[in-house]
């Protein structure tokens, strides 16, 4: 039984998208399957020990079945992802809520950040209009003119310059103006 409230919901290709490493891992699609679960390393070892974990299966909260496809290594402080404890696929939602949830009316209280990967140099500003017209078949958040624009920021000036809407408990932010410098 794994209990925690530091879970991440991510898509299927954050791992190719972000360089967080996987320990072990039952292949590179480990975030393709609704019954799939990654494990942090210091969660993982708070709870097995030193154990092989791939391929157990767990139930999560007392509700879900999932099968341990791999065990991530810990976020440091050089990204603003705090550390889970459970990284979990954004698709896995249904098997907690039912298979509409993803088109339910409370879509619009779960913001998630939609980050995309470019090739370098690419202007996302000239882009904007063409992913627009994409993410609007499926983010809530541009159905139904709630929002209109997309605006883009490098990855490396998230950490100082947070969106305009927190994201919740899993991203760190950190002030520009002052800075402490502990050495």
């Amino acid at each position: 039984l794994l209990q925690s409230e530091k879970c991440m919901f991510v898509d299927s290709t954050f791992f190719t998208i972000f360089s967080f490493p996987l320990i072990e891992h039952s292949n590179t699609d480990v975030l393709n399957t609704n019954n799939g679960v990654i494990l942090t390393e210091s969660f993982a070892k708070s709870l097995f020990g030193n154990e092989n974990l791939l391929g157990h299966k767990v139930l999560l909260n007392n509700r879900v079945s999932y099968l341990i496809t791999g065990v991530a290594k810990d976020f440091d402080e050089r990204t603003h992802f705090a550390n889970p404890d459970i990284i979990l696929p954004f698709t896995s939602l249904t098997n907690f809520f039912g298979e509409n949830y993803l088109k339910q009316f409370d879509m619009q209280f779960f913001l998630s950040g939609l980050y995309v990967l470019s090739k370098p140099k690419v202007d996302m500003k000239e882009r904007s209009d063409l992913l627009l017209d994409k993410v609007k078949s499926w983010y809530w958040l541009f159905q139904d003119g709630r929002s209109t624009s997309l605006a883009f920021k490098p990855l490396k000036e998230v950490y100082f310059n947070p969106a305009k809407f927190s994201f919740g408990e899993g991203i760190r932010s950190g002030n520009n103006v002052q800075i402490i410098l502990i050495y």
